[in-house]
């Protein structure tokens, strides 16, 4: 059936398992109009030109996986001539770790953040992140580098 108009669709794209957590999110939260695909950005074809792309291709320091040439191929390829790239501006920030408890940060399962809700997430955590995670932070992250 055909989205409405007033209904955008929304197509969810990474290449990695972590697509299903994300689908797992949206049904939690009850959004329906997003279809979770796991694949490579430039694997993905559609007829359809969108008005907008966010991404999160940066990688680790900003720059791996591609992300210029990968972001380049997505305007190329899907955006529509006026259409816009969010996020525009990249941030690498440093934060200090410790591994004591009266250090601790809330998880993102302990926080609700713009309404949705994270609280069945925990279950999962190990199972994606392994057990070997810093889980503490010193003080709230500080710019290290930024560029739009």
């Amino acid at each position: 059936m055909p989205p409405n108009k007033t209904q955008k669709n929304i197509y969810a794209i990474d290449h990695s398992d972590f697509i299903s957590i994300a689908s797992k999110i949206a049904q939690h939260n009850n959004f329906n109009n997003i279809e979770f695909i796991q694949t490579n950005s430039r694997d993905f074809e559609t007829e359809v030109k969108f008005d907008a792309l966010i991404h999160e291709q940066i990688g680790d320091y900003l720059f791996n996986e591609n992300m210029i040439e990968k972001l380049l191929d997505l305007k190329n390829r899907l955006l529509k001539p006026n259409g816009r790239i969010f996020a525009g501006k990249f941030e690498l920030y440093l934060e200090p770790v410790a591994l004591k408890e009266e250090f601790n940060v809330p998880f993102i399962w302990e926080n609700q953040i713009d309404g949705i809700d994270f609280t069945f997430l925990r279950e999962y955590y190990e199972e994606w992140l392994g057990a070997d995670v810093v889980k503490k932070f010193l003080c709230a992250p500080l710019l290290f580098y930024s560029f739009i």
